[in-house]
């Protein structure tokens, strides 16, 4: 890792340096992405037959659906799953190896969940991932209101490893200060962001918009290029899209590419391929967060479980 934990202003320049590699990987795929016809053809093939770099800049390991808070608001749709379930590490690992091993580089995977801490197989996932030769950064992001065991902060100690922690205001505070200044002690890379505000992306449902509305959002849209979460078999193009999945609201396939663990590595690289390429998603109607008229909410208002997990 380019940053070292103590020396002055690390976090912005891990920040600094993280993002710039992230939007050149973004850069690099749109500017491909914008030819048409036979050049197109002529890039694709270039990729798919391994003659040309296919980085990924951002991808999101989704293990958990379960979390310790409950935000009415929250991005992903955690509270409105219908069942709470953890996803077995052999399944993680083994969906994660189908991607690594059909590209060049991933320059940073995220595991989030629900809460990541409440995920017992958190080390072995870990593990594996750190691992990877092809993979620049891992970063994990945790509400702060648990403190992980000593096994997995001994894991976070890794060089290319940095935990974000949200502190969401009252709701939080407290115990994500307390889980800051424990990981600041044992040298773990820490980063403790005030998420006071959050942008409204909406609920869960569709709402009216054309063609027209949902490809100018998809294109102004980060989660494309940072957000794109493997999650229960299929990689979405953004971490709102599997809960819209799993509760029915996505009725074709456009907001996501299958997992398919049989086929080969340049099969699989042609369907990121082309999943990279398209052009909005069903999702998009279930999303205001690229809207121009978005609005800024509290962040981390709770809201009733529905039953007990």
């Amino acid at each position: 890792m380019h940053c070292i934990l103590g020396e002055k202003g690390w976090e912005r320049e891990y920040f600094k340096i993280v993002l710039a590699e992230e939007q050149r990987a973004a850069r690099d795929r749109a500017k491909v992405m914008l030819h048409e016809g036979e050049q197109i053809k002529i890039e694709q093939k270039k990729c798919i037959d391994k003659k040309q770099l296919f980085t990924l800049p951002r991808i999101v390991l989704s293990v958990t659906n379960r979390c310790t808070l409950n935000c009415r608001d929250c991005n992903d749709l955690m509270p409105y799953c219908i069942e709470k379930k953890d996803i077995a590490a052999s399944q993680v690992i083994e969906e994660f190896h189908v991607l690594e091993n059909a590209v060049s580089e991933i320059i940073t995977v995220e595991i989030i969940g629900g809460e990541p801490f409440l995920y017992k197989e958190l080390p072995v996932v870990l593990k594996e991932v750190l691992k990877s030769p092809k993979v620049r950064y891992v970063e994990i992001t945790t509400n702060g209101t648990m403190i992980p065991s000593q096994e997995i902060i001994t894991i976070m100690k890794h060089p290319k490893l940095v935990l974000y922690i949200s502190d969401y205001g009252n709701v939080n505070c407290e115990l994500s200060k307390r889980l800051y200044e424990v990981l600041l002690k044992e040298e773990v890379h820490t980063i403790k962001l005030e998420n006071t505000l959050w942008l409204d992306s909406g609920l869960p449902q569709k709402k009216e918009k054309n063609l027209h509305k949902k490809k100018y959002e998809y294109y102004q849209c980060a989660a494309k290029d940072v957000c794109r979460t493997l999650y229960n078999g299929k990689f979405y193009v953004c971490g709102r899209a599997p809960i819209l999945d799993e509760i029915g609201i996505l009725l074709d396939d456009t907001s996501y590419m299958q997992i398919e663990k049989e086929r080969n590595e340049k099969e699989i690289r042609e369907s990121l391929w082309n999943f990279y390429r398209r052009r909005t998603a069903e999702c998009c109607e279930c999303c205001d967060y690229a809207s121009d008229a978005v609005k800024y909410i509290q962040s981390g208002i709770q809201m009733k479980r529905k039953g007990s997990e």
